[in-house]
């Protein structure tokens, strides 16, 4: 009989190990990963999400980040908002060019990102560095601190 009960348990732990599997294989978003965009700007390619409807709000990343850090609150927030969830540059599956990655490089690249995709009022919502890029101001953006 002990060899039975062997075998029962190496099932139940076989059994364990794939739901475990199957728990962590399960997308974040509901009806998987929204669609991975790109856009040029000053010739470097930045991949981002946009998703949802409603007033804009931007989803920024700090450093060593990216914008599938963004994916437990996304699914949420698309069914109030339009969200833009940018790699920023020099991160994720953005470009990585060598250049001064300075507060000012990063809000250079957000006021280009939002004028080509011709978002005139956002809202912002960032951690770490990202918060930096907040208090930069842009005339046509009207920031709100979350």
């Amino acid at each position: 009989m002990p060899a039975r009960t062997g075998g029962i348990m190496r099932g139940k732990m076989k059994f364990g190990v794939v739901l475990l599997l199957a728990a962590f294989a399960v997308p974040a978003f509901g009806q998987g990963q929204p669609a991975d965009k790109t856009i040029t700007l000053f010739g470097q390619s930045i991949h981002y999400f946009d998703a949802g409807t409603g007033p804009v709000v931007v989803l920024l990343h700090g450093l060593g980040a990216r914008k599938e850090d963004w994916l437990p609150v996304f699914e949420p927030m698309a069914q109030k908002y339009r969200l833009l969830v940018p790699d920023q540059i020099g991160f994720g599956k953005s470009d990585k060019p060598l250049l001064d990655y300075s507060v000012q490089t990063y809000v250079d690249f957000l006021n280009e990102f939002l004028r080509q995709l011709k978002v005139e009022k956002a809202s912002l919502v960032g951690e770490s560095l990202a918060d930096g890029s907040q208090r930069c101001t842009w005339p046509r953006l009207a920031a709100a601190r979350t």
